[in-house]
């Protein structure tokens, strides 16, 4: 099996990934902005989140490892579900 990291996958946030992931919204955007020297907004950035009836959101998984990268290591509070779904890519 192969994977893109343009391809989607649906994760269930744990209360503690919905926490960093609005703590880290602005951080986050600010950093990317400078980074790739953007000047995009929280809310043309960040797609809304939206949950299906079993509890997932999806996210592109570069998105997804550019967000939660630094609050996952051996020992961390999990900031969401370890089971990821895997989905197409969508245009």
């Amino acid at each position: 099996m192969k994977i893109n990291i343009n391809d989607y996958v649906k994760i269930k946030l744990t209360d503690y990934g919905k926490e960093v992931l609005k703590e880290t919204k602005e951080e986050f955007l600010t950093s990317f902005n400078k980074r790739y020297n953007t000047k995009h907004t929280v809310d043309s950035f960040f797609e809304k989140i939206e949950y299906d009836k079993e509890g997932y959101t999806k996210f592109q998984l570069w998105h997804l490892m550019e967000i939660f990268g630094d609050y996952m290591y051996n020992g961390a509070d999990n900031v969401f579900d370890l089971n990821i779904k895997l989905t197409k890519w969508e245009e």
